[in-house]
């Protein structure tokens, strides 16, 4: 059921943009940072007043959540995202190198930019398996950029809990920069901490919980094709500590299209 809804997505996203010629757009310097943290989730930005079509397909050596390794093995996925002026709209689908575990996310982001700041409040629906329980999350990313290389900002975000039927929260705070090698070269940092507000169901409800760091290195071959390879580390605090879980080194690589 999960592969026949994805397949209907990507068939019905790619209808209606194959009659749109567009151009890949450099990455800005923001990266996504809500939910499970990967940088395949490379944060670009929208084309203005027009309709553009992006497809991911990517690799990664763990499937790291808020500073815990969630599905203990590597995992691959494959990603769409359609654009329209300050609106996105995203499906995702990971599933576990071993086959125990895959997610199926569907995201939508309104982008506005004020001045230095960008606003981007964005909400996702995420289905779990095993389980196959849907999971609500909604969120607000703010990032100031400071010029056209470095910037900082906050994110806050919340999942509801089935246990208790309320919502959850992580709060984080990110500050990095985006830096052009080349001309078709770039390299993006990012340092960020994030706050337990018990969002993180495994370890204790409330307290700091983990920092990472992240890099990620884009080559654009063309103006449709370009590949993303990142190398990442969590570091464990307070409340991931605790529970000796955390401290992840892991890695992966993605090829976007744009149509």
């Amino acid at each position: 059921m999960k592969y026949s809804i994805f397949i209907l997505s990507l068939l019905g996203m790619f209808s209606a943009t194959a009659a749109t010629t567009t151009t890949i757009v450099p990455m800005t310097p923001s990266l996504h940072l809500p939910f499970c943290r990967d940088c395949l989730f490379i944060n670009r930005p929208f084309p203005p007043e027009d309709i553009s079509m992006d497809f991911r397909a990517g690799w990664g050596s763990k499937y790291e959540c808020e500073g815990i390794n969630a599905w203990e093995t590597s995992y691959s996925f494959y990603m769409a995202q359609a654009h329209f002026d300050q609106l996105s709209f995203t499906t995702w689908y990971g599933v576990a190198d071993n086959a125990n575990h895959a997610e199926f996310k569907l995201r939508l982001d309104y982008k506005q930019d004020i001045g230095h700041l960008t606003v981007n409040p964005w909400y996702e629906h995420s289905f779990v398996a095993p389980g196959e329980y849907g999971v609500p999350r909604p969120g607000l990313e703010l990032t100031w950029h400071f010029n056209d290389i470095l910037f900082a900002g906050t994110n806050f975000y919340w999942q509801y809990n089935r246990d208790n039927t309320t919502f959850r929260g992580f709060y984080a705070a990110f500050a990095g920069g985006h830096y052009e090698l080349t001309h078709r070269l770039f390299l993006d940092t990012t340092v960020r901490y994030g706050y337990n507000g018990g969002y993180v169901s495994s370890v204790d409800h409330h307290g700091s919980n983990n920092m990472d760091f992240n890099s990620t290195l884009t080559w654009t071959f063309s103006d449709r094709v370009s590949l993303d390879v990142f190398a990442n580390y969590s570091l464990a605090l307070t409340t991931v500590k605790q529970k000796n879980l955390g401290n992840d080194f892991y890695y992966g690589a993605s090829l976007r299209f744009n149509f």
